[in-house]
């Protein structure tokens, strides 16, 4: 099986057959995780984790969690939490081409 531990459908680590909801499944981790800071699931190990998607319902995301993600952080946290494959741009004015600055 392929696929990071904390964001796999419960399908996927059963092996059974699985579609675009799958796809769902991990945006809807991927939000959490935004929201929060902290991913729903997360075990001492890789299978704990798998198993914790299946036999667990996720925790509901409390009040006093809700903006530690990077969402708490406005648009600049949620870029910088992007990594670092996300273009690093040098402010400029307006007007400015890439070529013209030294």
């Amino acid at each position: 099986m392929m696929g990071t531990p904390e964001y796999v459908s419960p399908e996927r680590f059963l092996g059974a057959e699985y579609d675009h909801r799958a796809d769902i499944y991990a945006l809807g981790v991927l939000a959490y995780e935004t929201l929060t800071g902290t991913v729903p699931f997360r075990g001492p190990s890789y299978l704990a984790t798998l198993t914790m998607h299946v036999q667990d319902a996720p925790p509901f995301p409390h009040a006093d969690s809700l903006g530690r993600g990077a969402a708490g952080r406005g648009p600049v946290g949620l870029l910088s939490a992007a990594g670092p494959w996300w273009p690093r741009r040098t402010p400029g004015r307006a007007g400015d081409s890439p070529a013209g600055r030294r």
